[in-house]
C-alpha cells in the first residue's frame, strides 16, 4: 500500500540524518500541525549556541565572517544540515533522491 511505502521512505530519510539532530517522537508529537514551530530549532537543544548564531546570519554576515577567518566553511554546512534536519522532522522538507 501508500502507506507501507511512504513509512519506508519516511523511516529511510530519518535514518539519514545526523544522529544528534533526531527529536524525540514525543517532543515532535508536542506540536500539532498548524502550530509555531518557528523557534524550534533554536529552543530543542540540538543546536550549540554558535550554530544558532551562524544560521540567524545573511550571507553577507557569513560571507564576512568567513572571509575573516572566524567562521570556517564546514561549521557553516553543518550548523544549517542540522537546522535542516531539525526542520525536516517537523514538516517533512526533505525526500528520498
Amino acid at each position: 500500500t501508500y502507506e507501507t511505502l511512504a513509512a519506508h521512505y519516511r523511516a529511510e530519510v530519518i535514518s539519514k540524518l545526523p544522529r544528534r539532530s533526531i527529536l524525540a517522537p514525543s517532543f515532535i508529537a508536542s506540536f500539532p500541525p498548524g502550530s509555531d514551530i518557528t523557534s524550534v530549532p533554536e529552543t530543542c537543544g540540538v543546536l550549540s549556541e554558535r550554530e544558532v548564531t551562524i544560521t540567524r546570519m545573511n550571507v553577507v554576515q557569513l560571507v564576512g565572517e568567513m572571509g575573516e577567518g572566524r567562521i570556517k566553511a564546514v561549521e557553516v554546512v553543518e550548523a544549517f544540515g542540522v537546522r535542516a534536519a531539525i526542520a525536516h522532522q517537523l514538516v517533512r522538507t526533505l525526500s528520498t533522491p
